[in-house]
């Protein structure tokens, strides 16, 4: 049928409800002196089925009546009078999983388990459907259900059953009706058509989880249905029972009428006819993100019948909640669960009948845990700013600035060796060697670092300087006459500027002497955060030599063992070099509840604890310096995202943010195409200079310059000799290139492969991945998505989706060895 409805109107309508006839046919209190007028209570909620949807309407009177108004909205309708001629459904109680069919067929649900109201029929409980006719404004309703109206003798009484003898005849349960013709009244009444998920018994709990007071009228609603005889049994709390059985020959639970038995324990004893049974399921552990678990955990409720076990009845089941460690217990429903901070979960079941002896399956859904967000950066710059260097010394004044080539990354002492990096933990005052790279261990030179044996095109035999000279010994200042020491760049949050993170640089000694200086520096308390500066020794306005320093509060002395494809061991620096913690953590708190299954009946009851597991974040964001292959010194990084992070120069004023095109110190283009010699000299003059040449090497000339003693661009495990260009502080240096082969299920090597290579770890992507140490997969290392520099201008790119780290061997004479990982979106892998 065509209806008129206005397209884009939609507002409130109104619907008079009816009783149908004066017999008790209607709906939901009973009223008068026999108690047989059903009448409208206040704040009634019907469904409205019309043009195959269902909308909510609410009735408006304040008090009971036998005419009420219903007002709700249909989409598209702003006029009742549009639906005449159109025949429109009602049902009460309102059921948000209701539904109509075409043919006007309603579905809906008549619950098994019912909690009982002295004198009265329980609220949103006695089923009715209605209709309209030819005038929309009205409809008529009548009863769909039946049920029996009882008293009791006894005082004792909490719960009353009423169950079928017939097997097939289902009390409650889901069921479909519809109007049809009704052959005792000759007329079209509500007729049950289909029960769909049916119930023998009916259980009816006294008012308020007391007893059932004598005297007293109470309600149990049913389903229309005929049956060969029917037993009723009044329980109480020990699980004994007065058992009454009517057994006539024909027993019926017509639509609209309430059979009655008044006292039906009347001269009965309590007999301990059934055995209780009751079992749960231990409940499963979640983690911080929850989840929507379908049969979760199952309860078993049952009753077996002493004289026959073979006849076993489901036996109704509530949920308890405890918040004072299980000295108390509280009835669990979907509508309380804030008054016992249990709203964090969702029970698929609070109470239940099974239908059978089976276990009853029960969802469970957890929602994503409550997370706390800690500052990691505040805490890090925290700790920094209360820091006291390890060895003690009281390094506020300058003339006990403290050396840092006598110390590790933890602050213990050691003898003298040098790094092209040192790490600081704490404000105050320090000293630096002016010597080149890690030319000096235990307090001797360290050969090893700045020449070879070895000779070949592709192999520099003896290291050299900013001249390309070759180095011959350690110190910088006694092969040149350093006239100053200054600060390169140091980058930083920009709300420190223009407090400078370093200050007060100086060197020891005379201006142009060749003797062993130092270059002396103040850590500003005022201005310390994590951080990366480069201070270096000038002859003039030339830069001899620059020294990497990193200020964290991270203790790098307990390096994370990896063992490779081939079962070598490597020890590796929690973070990359050069690592500032930006983000906040995530930290969940574990979340308990205690909880248990209870039979009202048979003082049964099973114990169970959901757990939600507590998470600490291991995915933690930040920035780290970047290199270029075979150089020594860092390069600013990203602020976590495309674009570098702040810097500044020697005065503390604020540079220009971009790639690195322009050289932070005295503002030179770019070089491009400069190899071998040329290059390396030139970018020791120049430590923040971007190479631009197309290839990833630095030098396209030489193999060696991490690694002294390698001959081989294959790839190998051989020991690395830390060179005087490596970028690592003490006690580190670049891995050899078979470093990474374990932590991919397939090819260790991308060339060879030629495709997608599964994580060996954890699959999912959290701006980095989590890669199993070794062949036990107890534990994980993790690296960022730090991104990469562009080789042609050194712009950011692939921050946050993509990580690439040297290795110390190189390729071939373009390449150095990389191990690289990138997120591809549509599926999470490495390479």
């Amino acid at each position: 049928r065509l209806i008129n409805k206005s397209i884009g109107k939609t507002k409130a309508i109104r619907i008079s409800a009816y009783r149908a006839d004066n017999s008790s046919d209607t709906k939901t209190v009973l009223t008068g002196e026999e108690k047989r007028n059903v009448y409208w209570s206040p704040k009634e909620e019907i469904n409205i089925f019309a043009f195959g949807e269902s909308f909510k309407f609410t009735s408006l009177n304040e008090d009971i009546a036998e005419k009420i108004d219903f007002e709700g909205t249909i989409e598209g309708i702003d006029d009742p009078t549009q639906l005449d001629g159109y025949r429109v459904i009602g049902l009460y109680p309102y059921d948000e999983n209701a539904t109509c069919e075409w043919e006007e067929v309603v579905t809906t649900t008549l619950p098994e388990f019912q909690t009982a109201v002295e004198d009265n029929i329980a609220d949103k409980l006695f089923i009715s459907l209605g209709r309209t006719d030819k005038n929309a404004t009205f409809m008529y309703f009548y009863n769909v259900c039946s049920g029996l109206c009882f008293s009791v003798e006894h005082d004792d009484i909490k719960q009353v059953t009423i169950r079928s003898m017939n097997e097939e005849e289902y009390l409650a349960g889901k069921f479909s009706v519809k109007f049809d013709y009704d052959y005792q009244s000759g007329e079209e009444r509500p007729i049950v058509q289909e029960v769909i998920d049916g119930k023998r018994l009916v259980t009816v709990e006294a008012p308020n989880g007391g007893t059932f007071e004598p005297g007293k009228m109470y309600y149990a609603i049913t389903l229309p249905t005929p049956t060969p005889g029917i037993i009723i049994e009044g329980l109480r709390e020990d699980g004994s029972v007065y058992e009454h059985i009517v057994d006539y020959a024909y027993v019926e639970f017509r639509r609209s009428i309430f059979l009655r038995k008044r006292e039906f324990d009347a001269g009965l004893e309590a007999q301990d006819l059934y055995t209780y049974y009751l079992d749960a399921s231990y409940l499963p552990d979640f983690t911080y993100r929850g989840g929507d678990e379908k049969n979760a955990y199952t309860v078993t409720s049952y009753r077996e019948l002493n004289s026959d076990p073979s006849i076993k009845i489901p036996v109704a089941w509530k949920t308890q909640i405890s918040t004072d460690n299980g000295t108390t217990w509280n009835y669990l429903t979907k509508r309380n669960r804030e008054d016992y901070n249990a709203e964090w979960f969702t029970l698929g079941s609070y109470n239940g009948v099974p239908k059978s002896e089976n276990p009853q399956n029960c969802d469970l859904k957890v929602e994503w845990g409550e997370d706390v967000s800690i500052s990691l950066e505040e805490i890090h710059n925290e700790n920094l700013r209360n820091g006291v260097h390890p060895s003690g010394i009281d390094n506020s004044i300058k003339e006990n600035a403290i050396d840092l080539s006598m110390y590790d990354v933890s602050g213990n002492p050691i003898n003298q060796t040098t790094a092209n990096c040192y790490i600081v933990n704490a404000p105050g005052w320090y000293k630096i060697p002016m010597v080149y790279g890690n030319a000096i261990k235990d307090g001797a030179t360290n050969y090893p670092s700045f020449r070879t044996e070895n000779t070949g095109a592709t192999i520099l035999s003896n290291f050299i300087d900013h001249t390309k000279s070759s180095i011959t010994q350690p110190w910088v200042s006694k092969a040149y006459g350093i006239t100053k020491a200054e600060l390169v760049w140091h980058d930083a949050p920009s709300r420190y500027s223009p407090k400078p993170l370093i200050k007060d640089i100086e060197m020891s000694g005379d201006s142009g002497d060749l003797e062993e200086k130092y270059i002396i520096f103040y850590i500003n308390p005022n201005a310390i955060y994590q951080a990366n500066a480069l201070i270096a020794a000038y002859i003039g306005e030339t830069i001899a030599w620059s020294w990497h320093i990193w200020v964290t509060d991270r203790d790098y002395s307990n390096p994370i063992e990896i063992t490779n494809r081939y079962g070598v061991k490597y020890d590796v620096m929690q973070t990359s070099l050069g690592w500032c913690d930006t983000s906040s953590e995530e930290k969940y708190e574990e979340r308990k509840a205690q909880l248990r299954i209870v039979q009202p009946i048979g003082n049964n009851y099973i114990d169970l604890e959901l757990v939600q597991n507590s998470y600490e974040s291991e995915y933690i964001s930040g920035n780290c310096t970047f290199y270029q292959w075979g150089r020594k010194d860092p390069m600013i990084g990203s602020n976590y995202n495309y674009s570098v992070k702040d810097y500044y120069g020697a005065t503390g004023i604020h540079k220009d943010k971009g790639a690195f095109s322009v050289d932070t110190a005295v503002t030179t283009p770019i070089f491009r195409r400069l190899t071998g010699d040329d290059v390396i000299a030139t970018h020791i003059k120049n430590p923040s200079m971007w190479n631009s040449y197309w290839q990833k090497r630095l030098d396209d000339k030489y193999i060696n310059l991490w690694s002294a003693n390698t001959t081989v661009t294959t790839m190998n495990d051989d020991i690395v000799v830390k060179t005087i260009y490596d970028p690592s502080p003490t006690g580190y240096c670049l891995p050899a290139p078979n470093f990474a082969t374990n932590f991919s299920t397939m090819s260790y090597n991308y060339h060879e492969y030629g495709g997608v290579m599964p994580v060996n770890g954890n699959p999912e992507f959290h701006e980095g991945y989590s890669f199993y140490t070794d062949d036990t997969h107890t534990s994980t290392i993790f690296f960022h998505a730090s991104g990469q520099r562009a080789w042609s201008y050194g712009t950011a790119n692939s921050v946050k989706y993509g990580g690439e780290y040297w290795l110390a061997g190189a390729y071939d004479k373009g390449n150095g060895h990389i191990f690289y990982f990138y997120w591809l979106h549509a599926r999470d892998c490495s390479y």
